[in-house]
């Protein structure tokens, strides 16, 4: 998306966050001057133009089975990763970790405060730890962890297998 003002017109031009009908969603990522979001402008010469950028991401889980004896523990890895390398996604994420069999739990880390049980508060691109613990009630069968992601509007899924056996 571009947003060009015509020479010698005066016009206050902020850069909002766009959402296209396809349901891109687009933030502000630099003027052609590398200017501020907000610019008045009055231009006796040339135009100036606002660039938006996709902004999304872009969830995977690194190990793609972790296997563990019934009482251990299976780690991962959760990425979070720019659609659009331009789009230099800063957003906040919440991971939330589902189908944790039963006498399981999951944690995350490292974490923003706020984080709690089975959710994680991640802001902009990088990996986080995944940390699935089993008790000894935990059943012996093999099941897949979810993440589930959401910034706003935006929402994925990665998943990975969890496989469980009885300790040898």
């Amino acid at each position: 998306c571009n947003y060009s003002v015509p020479a010698g017109q005066p016009i206050i031009v902020s850069a909002l966050p766009q959402q296209a009908p396809s349901g891109t969603y687009y933030v502000f990522s630099g003027w052609s001057d590398a200017g501020a979001a907000t610019h008045t402008i009055s231009s006796p010469s040339g135009s100036y133009t606002a660039t938006m950028v996709a902004q999304d991401f872009t969830l995977s889980m690194g190990t793609v089975t972790g296997s563990v004896i019934v009482g251990g523990q299976a780690s991962y890895t959760v990425s979070v990763n720019n659609v659009n390398p331009a789009g230099n996604f800063t957003g906040t994420v919440v991971l939330t970790a589902t189908n944790i069999p039963a006498g399981a739990t999951a944690s995350f880390s490292p974490c923003a405060s706020g984080s709690s049980a089975n959710s994680c508060i991640w802001t902009g691109s990088g990996s986080v730890g995944l940390t699935v613990t089993t008790a000894a009630g935990t059943p012996v069968t093999n099941s897949t962890v979810v993440v589930n992601g959401s910034s706003g509007v935006l929402s994925h899924i990665a998943g990975a297998l969890l496989s469980r056996s009885e300790e040898r």
